[in-house]
């Protein structure tokens, strides 16, 4: 397997270029970018199951457009949709995985789950938990707890991540 140069690097260093927040209609692109590469990828039968800004790679804008185009890497953690996750309690990075990951169940709306807290950290510029400690971030998640979503968004970008976080995933 053979993967793109990236020159610009991940959507981590393209939040840390940006200095501060984010502006909303900038998150927006981005967003719908990782949509259709997890449709695709969700399409051909597969769960990232990481997905995080350094998993996301920035290539140079194409003619005519001023935002970087952004491709999802690293899927050493992918799935075949369906699968029951019997390596570990935890599946992903822990500041952006989701309820079902502690239990082991893999679907496509763990992936959702994920990128409604890289919209978040991309709005607010901070982590999308306010711990840093695995058990009690397990805990939050078990309890049904689920990112702050940022008061400052428009109506249609918190209803989008009440979306992304909604706790039951056959309705994510």
């Amino acid at each position: 397997m053979f993967l793109e140069y990236a020159p610009e690097g991940s959507l981590l260093d393209l939040m840390n270029k940006y200095g501060g927040k984010i502006p909303e209609r900038d998150v927006n692109c981005y967003t719908q970018m990782i949509l259709e590469g997890l449709l695709d990828v969700h399409e051909k039968g597969f769960i990232h199951s990481d997905l995080k800004p350094s998993n996301i790679l920035v290539f140079t804008p194409q003619h005519g457009t001023y935002l970087p185009i952004l491709k999802i890497a690293d899927f050493g953690l992918a799935k075949q949709q369906g699968a029951k996750d019997t390596r570990s309690r935890f599946r992903g990075t822990k500041y952006y995985m989701s309820p079902e990951s502690i239990v082991g169940e893999v679907s496509g709306a763990l992936d959702i789950w994920s990128l409604g807290c890289i919209v978040v950290e991309m709005i607010t510029r901070r982590l999308p938990w306010d711990t840093h400690d695995q058990d009690d971030l397990r805990d939050k998640l078990l309890r049904g707890e689920s990112p702050n979503i940022p008061e400052d968004m428009s109506k249609l970008g918190k209803s989008f991540l009440r979306e992304c976080f909604t706790i039951d995933p056959n309705k994510r």
